[in-house]
């Protein structure tokens, strides 16, 4: 969905929002007997502009969007081909879709964002101030060996931060000479924890 709309006669703003839902999966596991390759999402996002006609303008953005499934995720070996010990998924009727892996895989991704640009005209040159802020988070499991036999498995967390802000001070329209001076800083933190599980590690 979408909408926007004016609340008065100097702001302005729009959200939109949307949504999934695969109840049904592309097909089944062959150990637990649950649907496969199924998932959901949504999200949200807005806008909010502070617009007077003035020397200064102000924009400011939000969104959040959380999703979950295993679409993408190996749950098989490819048909023709043989796994862990020669085992043969076709001899369990394992269809194209259908996995073989001990415990149903599955990740969550989540992200949220708010950026801000604020610019101001000072008629001899424009400042602009852009900041921006971005946190995800992603956590799964996963059957590397995708086998009957819980052989090798993988609990992985990965999260991020990040923070960003420009600022460009800008010629006026007209000048003789378009000129632009402008200045940037980064910060960014990322994690990638894992925890490994499995006969493979036996004796480790």
């Amino acid at each position: 969905i979408y909408a926007s709309t004016g609340l008065t006669d100097s702001i302005a703003m729009n959200f939109s929002a949307y949504g999934r839902r695969q109840d049904k999966g592309w097909g089944k596991s062959v150990i637990t007997g649950n649907d496969s390759y199924d998932g959901w999402g949504w999200g949200v996002r807005s806008k909010l502009l502070f617009d007077s006609g003035g020397p200064t303008t102000i924009l400011l953005n939000g969104n959040y969007e959380k999703t979950r499934g295993s679409q993408g995720l190996a749950g098989r070996v490819v048909p023709g081909t043989f796994g862990r010990g020669g085992y043969d998924p076709e001899a369990a009727n394992a269809g194209f879709y259908d996995i073989t892996s001990t415990f149903d895989q599955d990740f969550r991704n989540s992200i949220f964002q708010l950026s801000g640009k604020i610019s101001h005209d000072f008629g001899a040159a424009t400042l602009v101030s852009i900041s921006s802020y971005t946190k995800i988070k992603s956590d799964g499991v996963y059957d590397i060996d995708v086998a009957p036999v819980n052989f090798f498995g993988a609990a992985i967390l990965q999260q991020g931060r990040t923070f960003t802000q420009e600022l460009q001070l800008i010629s006026p329209e007209g000048a003789p000479v378009s000129w632009l001076i402008g200045a940037f800083y980064l910060n960014d933190k990322a994690t990638f924890d894992t925890l490994y599980t499995g006969l493979a590690l036996r004796g480790v």
